[in-house]
């Protein structure tokens, strides 16, 4: 057991962490029947056992892929947020674009309320009343109104 246990020992210490290939030990055991462990076949063995040691993985490509893996996840919540900032600004650009649209629609309907001449048309009476072209452009700057402000109330969701 205690021969094992040295065995391991050497053998750990023969294995270097950034080893990138299989290497080979000697086992060997010489005429007193010490067990040696070395990297090359001793002169003075009786008997010599090749042991194909297995390379240790490199830490460093383990540690690369961390970092490889966390560089992508920062790349794609830099893009992520890229995107919800171009979004804000479409939303925002829309909503002032609906805005200007109100403003326009409410220009045009207090313009399509001024009487001018023509809009009026005499009754009996003496009296006058407004005629039906006033009332239909009075109609549709008001439905022109209450398009745009349907407007912005959708692009401000």
């Amino acid at each position: 057991m205690k021969r094992l246990i040295i065995g391991c020992c050497l053998l750990g210490l023969t294995v270097p962490a950034t080893s990138t290939a299989a290497e080979k030990i000697y086992e060997s055991v010489d005429e007193q029947g010490n067990r040696t462990f070395s990297d090359s076949v001793p002169a003075d063995a009786v008997t010599v056992e090749a042991i194909v040691v297995p390379a240790a993985p490199e830490p460093d490509a383990e540690v690369e892929a961390s970092k490889q893996r966390a560089e992508d996840a920062v790349r794609a919540a830099d893009e992520s947020q890229k995107q919800r900032d171009l979004a804000k600004q479409q939303q925002r650009a829309a909503t002032e674009a609906a805005q200007q649209r109100v403003q326009a629609a409410e220009a045009n309907l207090a313009d399509a309320k001024i009487v001018r001449e023509g809009d009026r048309q005499g009754i009996a009476g003496g009296r006058s009343r407004l005629t039906p072209e006033y009332q239909r452009r009075v109609q549709a700057a008001e439905q022109q109104l209450q398009q745009a402000q349907e407007a912005l109330s959708r692009a401000g969701r």
